[in-house]
């Protein structure tokens, strides 16, 4: 999450330097441990991302500013 964070925040003209965290207690029902992955779309539904993670974020602030 912390570098889709980062993306986001570079996307949007920001320094990255600039850009603090602050960790957060989890829930007391929250998921200890998230192992995202794409490839079960893959498997079962034959899809695949045509654009990368940064590319789509940058896209996606660019359309966002325009607005």
């Amino acid at each position: 999450m912390a570098e889709i964070a980062r993306l986001c925040w570079q996307a949007c003209g920001n320094k990255v330097s600039e850009l603090e965290f602050e960790h957060l207690p989890s829930f007391e029902v929250d998921v200890q441990r998230r192992w995202p992955s794409v490839e079960k779309a893959e498997r079962l539904l034959g899809w695949r991302a045509r654009i990368g993670v940064r590319e789509g974020i940058e896209g996606t602030a660019r359309w966002l500013a325009e607005r």
